[in-house]
């Protein structure tokens, strides 16, 4: 089967050599209908700045339609779309798994019913999700970020009264824009480097202000803003340097949470020793029953993310788009 792969030297290859993967007797096969590039995971991957060596499969935001089950298998049925198909290592080729999504066929794994009959408690909440067929599958791709974003907001038990500073101007920046005005904030405030993606904060993300960094002082632009500083700043991009910033822009008491995953040349900053800084984060997981009806019934976007559409071959361009800031989300598709 096709695979799409991270090498060496930024390269982006699709090995069609790959083994199709077998599942056991509590796995599902899926084959994959759509996922979408991470504007942030995949890039620092495909750089050689996150997971490791390459190369490697690449892709967390994958959904596809189950096509076989195991014989123990409770939790899938043949036609349910479920999020996070993937596959592991091939050592034998000399691939790894770099979350491994972005095959034409992987497994989902019945976790739960495994731990029943194995008479175990299952310790963590599995993140593939199940969906019915009627779903479109490029929407259930973006719920994948619109889980992991509220989840974390509803585990810093953010709500009415708080200000929110995000930084970041894109899908996940934006996603976390949307959450905070859905959870009753005061104040929502994203900051980016360019006027375009500032305001489609505002116009797309709902945000209530956006600060262009290239032009003001973001702590200076924060206090005339609130007056005292806000409640909670999102370091959501993965860059050390704008910690300063966020921990800069709190009033008394205010916290900073760490969403973003820095590149390994950047090492760890020793800002994140400071007390404010919150060890809050996501479990995606846990916010299916939320996300999911409001992303099917319209009122919180799912499939609009997603600006320029290709199919999966065409995956090195897709990376293109986004390098050139052309594209805010690309979708595959496998079909």
């Amino acid at each position: 089967m096709k695979a799409i792969v991270a090498e060496a030297g930024n390269k982006v290859a699709i090995w069609d050599n790959v083994p199709m993967p077998v599942p056991g007797p509590y796995e599902a096969l899926i084959k994959v209908t759509a996922a979408s590039l991470c504007n942030s995971t995949d890039q620092k991957i495909l750089h050689g700045e996150f997971c490791g060596p390459l190369p490697g499969i690449l892709g967390h935001e994958a959904v596809g339609r189950v096509v076989e089950v195991g014989s123990k298998v409770r939790l899938y049925k043949i036609g349910d779309l479920v999020t996070r198909p993937r596959v592991g290592d091939y050592p034998e080729i000399g691939l790894r798994s770099l979350f491994g999504s972005f095959v034409e066929y992987g497994l989902a794994h019945d976790a739960r019913a495994q731990a029943e009959d194995e008479g175990k408690t299952l310790s963590y909440t599995p993140d593939q999700t199940v969906a019915t067929p009627d779903w479109d599958a490029m929407a259930l791709t973006q719920c994948i970020t619109l889980k992991e974003t509220l989840s974390f907001l509803r585990n810093w038990k953010v709500g009415p009264g708080h200000t929110v500073l995000i930084y970041g101007t894109g899908p996940v920046g934006v996603s976390f824009s949307l959450w905070a005005q859905y959870l009753g904030c005061d104040k929502v405030i994203v900051v980016g480097r360019r006027d375009e993606a500032c305001q489609r904060a505002i116009d797309f993300g709902r945000a209530t202000h956006a600060i262009n960094n290239a032009k003001q002082s973001v702590p200076q632009a924060v206090r005339e803003i609130t007056g005292v500083g806000v409640t909670h700043a999102i370091e959501a991009i993965g860059e050390n340097s704008v910690l300063q910033d966020c921990l800069d822009s709190l009033a008394p008491g205010g916290e900073v949470g760490i969403y973003g995953v820095p590149p390994d040349s950047q090492g760890r900053s020793p800002l994140l020793d400071d007390p404010r800084v919150s060890s809050v984060g996501p479990n995606e997981a846990t916010a299916d029953a939320e996300v999911l009806p409001l992303v099917k019934a319209g009122k919180i976007p799912g499939k609009e993310f997603v600006s320029h559409t290709l199919h999966f071959t065409e995956a090195a361009k897709g990376f293109e788009l986004l390098a050139s800031k052309e594209a805010f989300k690309v979708g595959l598709l496998f079909d």
